[in-house]
């Protein structure tokens, strides 16, 4: 359960600094 919330967490930072930078 720990390990899979951290993988969706990861993607959701990753897509925010994604997000971020495209500005």
């Amino acid at each position: 359960m720990l390990a899979v919330e951290c993988t969706v967490w990861d993607s959701y930072v990753q897509s925010m600094h994604q997000f971020s930078s495209s500005f």
